[in-house]
């Protein structure tokens, strides 16, 4: 029996091991990249590369790892590593002691929504699942509006976050804007007049995946993954959803 516990964890251990994508092992870097002149930013743009920030004609700033950095600088660009290890980098500005560095996970946000149709019953719908993610998780939207379960012959606004699976702090902003609408109905006009004029659509997790995956790589907080969760062969993961609407 034990020799059978021991065949058995060790065939569950290999299977973990054989089944994380070499990227999870590389370590995330932020890299700033010196242009020399402008012609190297288009050059720089074919690259695909994974960048954070322009500064047009000075330097681009990347999310990156250490194999890519000595790839760039054999290409002759002037490369500056500005954070060696970027996800300790953002755990050191988190609250530690809370999940997720005090961001929402994946399962309280859905609890969020049923807090807020249960507190407003009446300008809210239960949350709908409107698709599954590659993963088999459920994306769930949620209405704000004066009549919710009526289709209403009015202007229709549709608000989403965590496209990017790294960026939860439009996770946050989403959800505190929600309830502002919710806390404020009937008391601050303009919150009142937003819910009654109009249908107000929230999808707070586009990529439950993704998100789910920091969640799970990264409990503390900090996690970097930013695309879905596809498996593209080869040993890539992940499609970047943002660049890649069917219109």
């Amino acid at each position: 029996m034990k020799i059978t516990r021991v065949v058995l964890t060790v065939v569950i251990l290999l299977c973990i091991i054989f089944t994380v994508p070499a990227a999870a092992a590389q370590q995330v870097m932020q890299a700033k990249i010196h242009l020399s002149h402008k012609a190297q930013m288009k050059q720089i743009i074919g690259l695909h590369l994974d960048i954070a920030y322009v500064e047009y004609g000075r330097y681009v700033d990347i999310v990156t790892h250490q194999e890519e950095i000595d790839e760039l600088r054999s290409m002759g660009y002037q490369v500056e590593v500005v954070h060696e290890d970027l996800v300790a980098f953002y755990q050191s500005r988190l609250e530690v002691t809370k999940d997720m560095g005090g961001y929402h996970t994946y399962s309280e946000v859905l609890a969020v929504l049923d807090s807020m149709h249960t507190l407003y019953p009446t300008i809210t719908t239960d949350k709908m699942d409107i698709g599954h993610s590659l993963e088999d998780s459920i994306i769930w939207a949620f209405k704000i509006s004066d009549n919710p379960g009526v289709d209403e012959d009015e202007p229709e606004v549709f608000f989403n976050s965590l496209i990017h699976a790294r960026e939860p702090a439009g996770l946050e902003v989403l959800l505190y804007f929600m309830w502002y609408l919710l806390d404020n109905y009937g008391i601050d006009s303009l919150a009142t007049y937003l819910v009654d004029e109009r249908e107000i659509w929230f999808v707070p997790v586009v990529n439950p995946d993704g998100y789910c995956y920091n969640e799970y790589t990264q409990p503390g907080g900090g996690g970097m993954w930013r695309k879905n969760r596809r498996n593209c062969g080869g040993g890539d993961w992940g499609v970047d959803l943002n660049r890649n609407w069917g219109y």
